[in-house]
């Protein structure tokens, strides 16, 4: 299930001092990441819960993807997943290193032709 609360929480991307891609967000998870999923075309990162939980994980909008980080999603297979408080990096409430998918948005033909 969703939070909706959550779900208006936006977050951000980026490399860190390690050149690891990296998640940050401000409000802390009702449950221990187990993987995420980025669509980059939408703007959209979805993390995964367990799947013997009783959520079935939660979607963040994210802002603006610079190109460094974009180019670094389409070749990672881990993402660093940090929770922190009143949205400064500075104060981690938690993190943890997940499995990464990445959606790719295939283009159709325009049949309106």
């Amino acid at each position: 299930m969703f939070d909706a609360q959550i779900q208006k929480t936006r977050g951000s991307l980026l490399l860190n001092k390690n050149e690891e891609l990296a998640f940050i967000y401000g409000t802390p998870l009702p449950f221990s990441p187990q993987w995420a999923s980025i669509d980059a075309a939408l703007g959209e990162i979805f993390i995964g819960a367990p799947e013997n939980s009783e959520h079935e994980g939660q979607g963040f909008k994210l802002g603006k993807i610079e190109k460094n980080v974009y180019d670094k999603i389409m070749t990672e297979k881990k993402i660093l997943l940090v929770a922190v408080e009143g949205g400064d990096i500075r104060f981690a409430q938690d993190a943890a290193l997940v499995p990464l998918m990445i959606v790719l948005q295939k283009k159709t033909p325009d049949k309106t032709r």
